[in-house]
C-alpha cells in the first residue's frame, strides 16, 4: 500500500511538471531585449511549455520586446507559454520549425506589432486567426503551403501596414479576406496557384501602394478589382496566364508603374493605358501582342518615362510625349514605318535588337529629334548599334542603314 502511494505521488508529479522545452538565449538586438529559442520541441496542442535561460543582469521577462524561433527543433503549435512568459511581447518570429496550426485563443490580447510566421507547414488561416493582435503592423506567413483563407481571416487590423502571403498554396481567395485593412500599403500574393478573384476584394483597401500578383494562374483581370485602391503605385501581375485587361481596369492616377509581362495577352484595348499621368514603366515583354490601337498610351505623359519593355508590336503609332526610353527588345517586328514614332519627340534611348526587322522607314529620325541611343543588333537588315548619337552623325548612320532604308522603299 504505503509502495503504491509512493508510486502515485511520482507519477503525478511528473503529469503536473512543465516540460522544459526550449532554451533561450537573452540579448540585446536593436536597442530592444531580445530571446532567442533553441531546441523548442512542442509536437501536441496545449502541450505544457517552459522556457529556461539566464536573463542579462538587470533584466526580466517583462522587458522582452522580441522573441525569435528559427530554424532549430520543432513547433507544431504556438504555445500560450509565449505570451504569458513575455507579456509585453512586440515581435515575434516563428520560421522553419514545422509550426502547423494557428488558432484566434493563440494570440489573445497580445500587444504584437510584428508577427512573422515564415517557412512553416501552415495549411489553412482560420476566420479572425489575427483579431486579438489590433496592433499588428507587419504579418508575414511567406513560404508555407496555405490552400485555404476562411472569410475575414485576415480582417479588422485596423494598423496593418504589410501583408506577405507568397510562396503558398493559394487558388482563390474569399472577397472578404481582407475587409477593412484601411491602412493596408504593400500586398504580396506572388508565387501563389490563384486562377481568379472576387471583383471586390480589394475595395476596402484604399491605402494600397503595391499589389504583387507575379506568377499565379489568373487568366483575366476583373475591370473593378482594383476599385478603391486610389493609393496604387506598383501593380505586378507578371509570369501569369492572363489573356485579356479591361480598358477600364488602370483607371488609377497615381500609379507609376504596371507589369504584365510573361502573360498570354493578343491585344490592348483602346484606352487601357490613358489618363495615366504618373506612369513610368509598363511591361508588356514577352506576350503575343501583334498590334496596339493607337488611343492604347494616348495621355500618359510622365516625364521620366521608360515604358514598354520588349513589346510584341507591328507597325502602329504610339502617342507618348514624356516617352524617354523604348524598349523592343526580342520581338517579332519586321517593318519599321516613320509614323511610329508620331509625338515620341522625347525619346532618347530606342532598343530594336533581336527582332525581325527587315526594312525601316528612312524619315524615321525626322519623328526622334532627341535620340541619343538605337540599339539594331540581331535583325535581318543590319546588326548595327548607335550610341552618343548627335546630329552631325545622323547622315553618316542613315548611310549605314541604307539595306534597311531601300528595302522599304521596295515594299
Amino acid at each position: 500500500m504505503i509502495l503504491s502511494l509512493k508510486l502515485f505521488l511520482i507519477l503525478t508529479s511528473v503529469a503536473i511538471t512543465p516540460i522544459k522545452c526550449a532554451t533561450c538565449r537573452f540579448k540585446l538586438y536593436d536597442s530592444q531585449y531580445c530571446c532567442e529559442i533553441f531546441d523548442a520541441n512542442v509536437t501536441e496542442k496545449n502541450q505544457p511549455f517552459d522556457i529556461i535561460g539566464e536573463h542579462l543582469p538587470g533584466y526580466s521577462n517583462t522587458d522582452v520586446k522580441r522573441l525569435n524561433v528559427a530554424g532549430s527543433g520543432i513547433l507544431n503549435f504556438i504555445p500560450k507559454a509565449i505570451f504569458e512568459t513575455f507579456i509585453n511581447l512586440e515581435v515575434l518570429s516563428i520560421w522553419g520549425v514545422q509550426l502547423k496550426e494557428i488558432h484566434q485563443e493563440t494570440f489573445q490580447d497580445c500587444k504584437l506589432s510584428s508577427l512573422h510566421l515564415d517557412r512553416n507547414n501552415i495549411k489553412k488561416i482560420p476566420s479572425k486567426a489575427f483579431s486579438g493582435c489590433p496592433l499588428l503592423t507587419v504579418l508575414s506567413l511567406y513560404g508555407n503551403t496555405i490552400e485555404t483563407v476562411e472569410d475575414y481571416a485576415i480582417s479588422e487590423l485596423g494598423l496593418l501596414k504589410h501583408l506577405i502571403l507568397s510562396n503558398n498554396e493559394l487558388k482563390t481567395l474569399p472577397e472578404n479576406a481582407f475587409a477593412n485593412l484601411s491602412e493596408l500599403q504593400n500586398l504580396d500574393l506572388d508565387n501563389n496557384k490563384i486562377d481568379h478573384l472576387p471583383e471586390n476584394i480589394f475595395s476596402t483597401l484604399g491605402s494600397l501602394e503595391t499589389l504583387n500578383l507575379d506568377r499565379n494562374s489568373l487568366v483575366s483581370i476583373p475591370p473593378k478589382l482594383l476599385s478603391g485602391c486610389n493609393s496604387l503605385k506598383m501593380f505586378h501581375a507578371s509570369s501569369n496566364s492572363i489573356s485579356s485587361i479591361h480598358p477600364n481596369t488602370f483607371n488609377r492616377h497615381l500609379i507609376e508603374l504596371i507589369d504584365l509581362s510573361q502573360n498570354n495577352l493578343k491585344e490592348i484595348a483602346p484606352g487601357t493605358f490613358q489618363m495615366l499621368n504618373h506612369i513610368k514603366k509598363i511591361r508588356l515583354n514577352s506576350n503575343h501582342i501583334s498590334s496596339l490601337p493607337n488611343e492604347s498610351f494616348s495621355g500618359c505623359i510622365s516625364q521620366n518615362l521608360e515604358t514598354i519593355e520588349s513589346v510584341n508590336i507591328s507597325s502602329n503609332e504610339l502617342t507618348c510625349e514624356g516617352l524617354e526610353a523604348l524598349n523592343l527588345y526580342d520581338n517579332e517586328l519586321e517593318i519599321i514605318h516613320s509614323n511610329f514614332f508620331v509625338n515620341m519627340t522625347r525619346l532618347m534611348a530606342l532598343n530594336l535588337s533581336s527582332n525581325k526587322i527587315s526594312a525601316i522607314n528612312r524619315d524615321m529620325f525626322k519623328f526622334l529629334p532627341k535620340i541619343e541611343f538605337l540599339f539594331l543588333s540581331n535583325n535581318t537588315c543590319t546588326s548595327k548599334k548607335f550610341t552618343n548619337i548627335k546630329e552631325s552623325k545622323i547622315p553618316k548612320i542613315e548611310k549605314s542603314l541604307e539595306k534597311c532604308f531601300n528595302n522599304y522603299d521596295e515594299l
